[in-house]
């Protein structure tokens, strides 16, 4: 069925992704003690097993998975077509021979595929390769290949497909239930999550060996240019906080789907194969990158988790908060007498409301009911940020816990503009206005920011990176001041949360290149590595005798919601008051520089790697007809 069986009882797999880049030698480590401590270090953020990227790893990784009980999928060294009667073909069975042979007997070695995301007529050889070689040697499950999606690797005679179930759609509570619903064998989600973070430059100097940090380099030269290097630490940690609430949905939603075997991802530390993939909550050598502890990771991705299906996370009191509650249960052995718990705790830890269900025995397995939350909302203070806390206790301690960041509004919210204050609409205006003194707050229009430079924010951050697909779209997160009075009514960490992504999806940053490094935003958006541009979304200074606050979120759109409305309140209240009185002054000269319909820098193209185009016939990566060979 859906299920993976080991010694009869059923597994779910959470595993990342290894694809043999060793830094400081150049080759796999061959000693059992360095895989041990590669291996630990998964399982203290949660994860059972590895899946290697289209290659074999030494013996000494099935030692050490053998010690530790961590699942293996390796893969035959493959990563090209593979189609009938081909020395490929011949290739995939000789070397699936020499594996059996040298590694069969690892208890770890629990899953074989033939080639990472196989290409070719695949479809007339892998799935009988792993029909007949699941009769020659029954000692592992077989898949028809890593990746794709396939009819045939369902339904050709493979024991397990890996295919990628995975996006946005099942986040905040939803599920994949519709895409393995009607699977005949058990399916494992291919490479899920892939959001980028900003690099920590202070990685280089890790890398003392074999490998140089060459891209390192360009990087940290762009970010220096652009007057960003003072804020590396804020702008790495900030947008590795936004990182991690991706994963975690990414994760839940795996976790709640029914009939689903479980994961892959890519990964949890960061890629060096292809282009730079800063995908990992650690970093290229398994350690922690100082925003996400293994902890906090755990909870989410363990084998034992509560799930909340939270649609929403941003709530007035006018609302009622509602939530099924289920259990994910792949630990050792069912809970005895748990005791299913929830809580809404405030910014400091209080519980402002809470609740538990009866005691019973919670078996193993996927989408145990706990309980339904029906939480009023109208006593508790508002607007602020509460969590969401879901889980199991037991007569000894807490066996489980997880939580939701969650927001609290008023149900009404005054939207009154402030009184002595000029709200412009396009820079033209608020230069006008600002000759005159006073206070401008201004909300650009699409005339006023170039698209070539100015790029849209959206609800997730960089997939995968931007060398490898090079569109400039999107955002790396936000860095907040949540010291400013700009946003003193409005609930805010330093990084990008749900909250946020509601209200700038779409919108365009305004680039500051143009302007003096000095001019420090309330808040950024925090652009790829490959570019760095100087984005704000809310800055203020002073232009001549006036004084100046632009919002690049339309505080009128009137599609926000409360969220809006709330952080409309906050600017217009700051802007009102004496505390709006900016310590950097621009001329109108170089404010202009801000605009395209004032004086803005030379438009620049996107930045590219050379050899990296997709559409490039000489490229790299170029996948389309070629010249025939000279």
């Amino acid at each position: 069925g859906h299920d993976i069986l080991l010694n009869g009882q059923p597994i779910n797999l959470r595993t990342t992704h290894d694809g043999g880049e060793f830094p400081l030698t150049g080759y796999p480590s061959m000693d059992v003690a360095a895989w041990r401590k590669i291996i630990e270090t998964c399982k203290a953020y949660g994860l059972n097993g590895m899946r290697f990227h289209s290659w074999c790893p030494p013996e000494a990784a099935f030692a050490a998975a053998d010690e530790l009980g961590f699942y293996l999928q390796p893969e035959c060294g493959m990563w090209n077509a593979i189609d009938p009667g081909s020395p490929m073909a011949q290739r995939l069975e000789d070397e699936t021979a020499r594996m059996a042979k040298a590694y069969g007997n690892h208890p770890s070695f629990v899953m074989l595929s033939p080639s990472n995301e196989p290409k070719g007529n695949y479809g007339q050889v892998t799935p009988k390769w792993a029909a007949d070689w699941y009769k020659k040697d029954n000692r592992r499950i077989y898949s028809a290949g890593t990746g794709w999606g396939n009819p045939f690797q369902l339904t050709g005679g493979a024991q397990y497909a890996s295919m990628p179930i995975r996006g946005t759609q099942a986040w905040f509570g939803r599920d994949y239930a519709n895409s393995v619903a009607n699977d005949p064998i058990p399916v494992v989600s291919h490479e899920i999550g892939q959001w980028c973070a900003y690099p920590d430059f202070s990685v280089m100097n890790k890398f003392t060996g074999y490998l140089r940090p060459g891209n390192y380099d360009i990087f940290r030269d762009l970010a220096d240019q652009h007057g960003l290097l003072p804020w590396n630490k804020l702008f790495a940690w900030a947008s590795g906080r936004y990182q991690l609430q991706c994963y975690k949905e990414d994760i839940e939603a795996n976790l709640r789907t029914p009939n689903l075997a479980g994961f892959q991802m890519l990964d949890l530390h960061d890629y060096l194969g292809q282009g730079t993939a800063l995908i990992g909550v650690l970093d290229a050598f398994w350690q922690s990158k100082g925003y996400a502890s293994a902890e906090e990771f755990r909870h989410f991705a363990g084998p034992v988790v509560p799930l909340a299906r939270l649609a929403n996370r941003t709530f007035t009191t006018a609302d009622t908060l509602e939530s099924e509650v289920e259990l994910y249960n792949f630990g050792r052995e069912p809970i005895a007498k748990g005791v299913p718990y929830w809580q809404i705790v405030d910014a400091k830890g209080h519980a402002v409301a809470a609740g538990e269900w009866s005691a019973r025995d919670l078996p193993l397995g996927k989408n145990i009911p706990l309980g339904h939350i029906s939480a009023d909302l109208s006593q508790l203070a508002a607007p602020a940020a509460y969590r969401l806390v879901v889980g199991v206790r037991n007569a000894q301690d807490i066996t489980a816990q997880n939580d939701w960041n969650i927001w609290l509004y008023p149900a009404a919210i005054d939207d009154a503009p402030p009184a002595d204050v000029k709200l412009a609409r396009s820079w033209p205006e608020a230069r006008a206005a600002l000759a005159d003194g006073g206070a401008v707050l201004l909300l650009p229009s699409a005339a006023d920011l170039d698209p070539n430079l100015c790029p849209p924010m959206q609800r997730e951050p960089v997939f995968w990176n931007r060398e490898m697909n090079p569109k400039f779209d999107g955002m790396l997160g936000l860095v907040c001041d949540t010291a400013s009075p700009a946003l003193a009514k409005f609930p805010t960490q330093i990084n990008c949360d749900w909250q946020w992504t509601q209200i700038v999806n779409g919108v365009r940053s305004v680039n500051l290149n143009g302007v003096t490094h000095d001019l420090r935003p309330i808040v950024w958006a925090i652009d790829d590595w490959n570019r760095n541009w100087r984005l704000g979304v809310i800055y203020e200074c002073k232009v001549g005798e006036g004084r100046l606050l632009v919002s690049a979120i339309d505080l009128q759109n009137g599609r926000g919601g409360p969220v809006l409305a709330q952080l409309r309140r906050s600017i217009y209240d700051y802007v009102a008051s004496n505390a709006f009185n900016p310590s950097l002054t621009l001329t109108p000269d170089d404010a202009d520089k801000m605009f395209a319909t004032g004086n803005p820098p030379a438009a620049a193209p996107a930045a590219t790697v050379p050899g990296m185009d997709v559409n490039n016939p000489n490229s790299d990566v170029y996948e389309g007809p070629r010249a025939p060979a000279q």
